[in-house]
């Protein structure tokens, strides 16, 4: 199955949504006839909430919280649901949705560490270096050279 990401084509993805099911044969699992969708064909839910979350990736305020209520579902069936198609629960989706956000602006090179923390949704830049670093393996600031060494 093709992967499912957030970016344009023109900037390298640093993580990558694929849809994959989960095993076993409960319906708790979810595999019952009709539960899964057509293979390469992105599932409507996982759409709207990539759509959802692509347009409050600046919002420092949205939560899974809010997208759970947006999506009319509870907290734990909306990661239950998105775990079954990435892998992810909610909240390290949508950090990741807004790191990639982050390196793609950093790899413009025109923007500073502070306006890229705030327009990717991070509440300080000292919380958006730390998160970067932790999940990247180097601080924001070495972005731009680290990623034209892969180039």
């Amino acid at each position: 199955m093709e992967p499912i990401t957030s970016q344009p084509n023109n900037a390298a993805p640093q993580f990558v949504i694929v849809y994959q099911p989960a095993p076993g044969t409960g319906r708790r699992d979810g595999n019952y006839p009709g539960s899964q969708p057509a293979a390469g064909k992105t599932p409507r839910f996982l759409t709207e909430v990539m759509a959802l979350m692509e347009a409050n990736l600046n919002n420092p305020h949205f939560t899974v919280e809010h997208l759970s209520r947006k999506m009319g579902m509870s907290y734990s069936s909306l990661n239950r649901k998105l775990g079954r198609y990435t892998g992810q629960g909610a909240v390290q989706l949508l950090r990741n949705m807004r790191l990639q956000q982050a390196c793609a602006l950093l790899g413009r090179g025109d923007h500073s560490i502070s306006e890229v923390a705030y327009e990717t949704g991070f509440t300080t830049p000292a919380y958006f270096s730390r998160i970067f670093s932790r999940e990247m393996g180097f601080p924001p600031s070495e972005y731009p050279s680290v990623n034209k060494n892969k180039i």
